[in-house]
């Protein structure tokens, strides 16, 4: 069966520059090294900020992504603004009437790695209000695929398809067909060629027999091992989505009931405001995976749709933001193109996940997240929540710790300590997954993954190496070795000599440090500084 790894990440402030952050070369590389090490298929996005060009960020991202090895180098992204614009018009169907929510100027981002014998990604439903005929999706700012060095360039009109062709694919020399011998030569194939489960695709990846953007594209990367049947689909067939990402509009009205649900406009909360706002507040966005699933080829057992949502930081807004994201139709339905003569129709799905940071401390008791796991009946969205097998007080077990701090939580004093786990605190980040036994998440522990100890994960130290070369880590190591007056040392680096020391070695824990010097505290600075103050949710979803 196909297993769809996803990371949800709310990562601090992304697209702004800093000392720390300014060259996304070295962010990127971490980020791809990440994908690399959960075998990511998606990595859905939090805090992309309006201040930032993020096209340009995201870009950087999607060269070192492409970067590694094969299979796990086929990557496209898309993004959308995180709110509904003061001035758009209903049905607010274009990029153009949303806006980067007023509350904190944010909006959301996707990557996926292409692979058809897996999943495509479904194009936008279209947008319809409860009694009103359907507009066509245009909220994100379409899918971009690679170019270049480093250049994302959007996807034609209508997306990339399958060429009208006799023999629209071709497939790579090396690949091995269970029983037979390796091809010794690229074989083009025609539309409806059965890829046998356990077929190894050659390292070129199985190409599209047409140029898109001047390059045969790759639709099935190189060096996979396809683990279920696969039939390559006929000309016409979608197979990237101009749009993908869309904002959470509506909202079941009352309990969930397969049979029948209303659905409505849903309004959100925002951190300075105490109602339920239709403009300005941020708001869940989500895509759909189409997964290869033969032994269960109904629609609501191959359409899941992935959710991510940033609730806003207050308590009251947090708390509320997250119940009413409960309700949001994408947990319950899916658009399925293919559902009849016309546009298709919403289908009620068996499986979906919705991810994210709740600034909700964790807790079962807690009624925003009872919202997710009660039942329908009693006005739940019968959710198992993924980041909770422990026993209380579970913000107080490192497990489900989400954040990383190098100041406590309110009282803000400086946290010294030998231990990592003392820099970990509140669990807010979290996902939530309706369908089937079998999916499980966990907290990608960066400090650790950073640190000198094995850890699961560890980053590669080329990649920590490469961060020395941010402004004020080179500033400050070109005048310890020219004897000048070093910079001023930010308040949250606690030695920059051993900071600096760690880097050139490529992770935490080298230089000796003594005091409140520890090696755990420069790892946890490192993270906060240069990566997020967030840890990646790391889900793995057995289709």
């Amino acid at each position: 069966m196909p297993q769809i790894q996803v990371i949800v990440w709310n990562i601090q402030n992304l697209g702004e520059a800093s000392n720390f952050r300014g060259n996304w070369q070295y962010f990127g590389r971490f980020v791809a090294n990440v994908a690399r090490n959960r075998a990511a298929d998606v990595i859905l996005i939090e805090e992309l900020k309006l201040s930032a060009n993020p096209t340009f960020t995201l870009q950087h991202i999607q060269f070192q992504l492409n970067a590694l090895p094969a299979p796990f180098n086929n990557w496209y992204y898309e993004w959308i603004k995180g709110a509904i614009n003061h001035t758009g018009n209903p049905p607010y169907n274009t990029s153009a009437d949303l806006m980067f929510d007023e509350g904190h100027d944010e909006g959301y981002a996707v990557f996926w790695n292409q692979n058809i014998s897996k999943f495509t990604i479904n194009r936008a439903p279209p947008i319809q209000p409860p009694g009103a005929a359907p507009v066509a999706n245009q909220q994100s700012e379409t899918v971009r695929m690679q170019l270049g060095l480093a250049a994302g360039t959007a996807v034609p009109a209508g997306g990339i398809l399958t060429p009208a062709f006799a023999t629209p694919y071709v497939l790579p020399i090396g690949t091995t067909l269970p029983g037979g011998a390796p091809l010794g030569f690229a074989q083009p194939v025609a539309s409806g060629f059965l890829l046998p489960a356990g077929t190894l695709i050659g390292p070129g990846g199985v190409l599209l027999h047409a140029q898109v953007g001047n390059v045969n594209r790759v639709v099935i990367p190189g060096n996979y091992t396809v683990t279920d049947n696969y039939t390559l689909p006929p000309a016409g067939t979608i197979l990237v989505p101009e749009h993908a990402l869309s904002l959470v509009f509506f909202a079941r009205n009352g309990n969930f009931n397969p049979a029948a649900t209303p659905w409505t406009w849903v309004d959100f909360t925002q951190g300075h405001a105490v109602g339920d706002m239709r403009t300005g507040a941020r708001r869940p966005a989500y895509l759909t995976l189409n997964v290869n699933r033969p032994a269960f080829p109904a629609p609501a057992d191959r359409l899941v749709p992935l959710i991510v949502y940033h609730a806003p930081s207050a308590p009251y807004p947090s708390s509320r933001g997250m119940a009413k994201a409960s309700t949001s139709q994408p947990l319950y339905q899916a658009y399925d193109w293919a559902a009849g003569a016309g546009a298709g129709a919403w289908t009620n799905v068996n499986n979906s996940l919705l991810g994210g940071d709740f600034n909700v401390v964790l807790d079962d008791n807690f009624w925003s997240y009872r919202y997710f796991t009660d039942a329908w009946a009693n006005d739940g969205a019968n959710c198992v929540t993924l980041i909770d097998n422990l026993p209380v007080p579970k913000d107080q077990n490192t497990v489900n710790q989400s954040m990383v701090q190098i100041v406590q939580y309110m009282t803000n004093n400086q946290i010294y300590s030998l231990n990592p786990a003392n820099f970990r605190t509140r669990a807010i980040d979290n996902a939530f997954h309706r369908g089937g036994a079998g999916a499980a998440a966990v907290l990608y522990d960066l400090p650790a993954a950073v640190s000198n100890a094995p850890a699961p994960g560890h980053i590669a130290p080329f990649i920590i190496q490469g961060f020395r070369f941010m402004p004020f880590f080179n500033q400050y190591w070109n005048a310890l070795l020219n004897g000048l007056a070093p910079p001023p040392v930010p308040p949250s680096i606690n030695n920059a000599v051993s900071t600096m020391t760690d880097l050139h070695n490529g992770q935490f824990g080298v230089a000796p440090g003594g005091g409140n010097d520890t090696a755990a505290r420069r790892a946890a600075e490192f993270v906060r500084l240069c990566i997020s103050d967030h840890l990646p949710v790391c889900v793995g979803l057995p289709l």
